[in-house]
């Protein structure tokens, strides 16, 4: 019974099948045949040929595509097992922020929630798109800011949140690093760039640059920064995780004040793929 057949060569040309045979003890063997096709001199279509037996290669093959699906699989649960608790986690938060009466406390407990889905939503993607080893950053990051809108409750409020991300993949750390960044100078934005109902605009934005490194910004025009801030020397838990993830992915961060603030985080391409490639 043969298993592929190309079509007829020209004079010259290589045609190759695979061709499984029935042996008289029963045993199935499959052969690789390839052939070449050459006119004689009297004009006739002659062939050339080997035949291999690759039984045992095609057993092995089998065996090692069955075991690969396999551990696709059990990734692919591990994923979801570890999305699952996060988002358990997430709740857990939630629930007790909202039996706290002290506000600022209560709002320690939702900054943790977020940081916890923010880490959740990585392997939520992971385990939608099937590809274990890249994070796509483009809806990664338009998730993670449209949860955020709705965590600080900024429907009905004149902030808009734009973004602009590159058809980028990152491995597993680096996704999960750069989310948190994002997460913190938004929720850091949300909360302090608009005070009063004040309106304005956020603006996320992740690019590879010349193919060397990954560039990201987050800009706001809000109320800005005070002339002394320093992001190393940051009071807040949010700046310091800021300044000791860039450290992590081995970039750099600048500060940038006027109408506003930009914060940009410069970082290595190594292990980024631009997918639109």
């Amino acid at each position: 019974m043969t298993h592929f057949v190309a079509t007829t060569p020209r004079d010259g040309g290589e045609h190759q099948l695979e061709h499984r045979l029935l042996m008289a003890d029963g045993v199935v063997k499959t052969l690789h045949i390839v052939m070449h096709a050459r006119t004689n001199e009297v004009g006739q279509v002659e062939f050339l040929g080997t035949a291999m037996d690759v039984t045992a290669f095609k057993q092995t093959q089998g065996r090692l595509q069955a075991s690969l699906e396999e551990k696709d699989a059990l990734l692919k649960e591990v994923h979801h097992r570890v999305k699952n608790n996060l988002q358990l986690i997430s709740s857990l938060l939630s629930l007790q922020a909202a039996r706290i009466a002290d506000p600022p406390i209560a709002e320690l407990f939702a900054e943790s929630r977020n940081r916890v889905r923010s880490m959740a939503l990585v392997h939520e993607n992971l385990y939608r798109a099937g590809n274990f080893a890249r994070i796509p950053m483009r809806a990664h990051i338009q998730n993670l800011a449209a949860h955020l809108i709705r965590a600080y409750g900024l429907h009905s409020q004149q902030v808009g949140l734009s973004t602009e991300i590159d058809d980028i993949e990152l491995d597993l750390d680096r996704a999960v690093s750069t989310g948190l960044i994002v997460n913190e100078l938004i929720s850091n934005a949300l909360k302090h760039a608009f005070p009063a109902g004040r309106p304005g605009q956020i603006r996320v934005e992740l690019r590879l640059v010349e193919g060397q490194r990954c560039l990201l910004e987050v800009t706001d025009d809000g109320v800005g920064l005070s002339a002394d801030f320093d992001v190393e020397r940051a009071g807040s838990l949010g700046l310091q995780l800021v300044h000791d993830l860039t450290h992590q992915l081995h970039g750099t961060i600048a500060v940038e004040r006027g109408s506003g603030t930009r914060f940009a985080i410069a970082f290595g391409a190594e292990g980024a793929v631009d997918a639109a490639r």
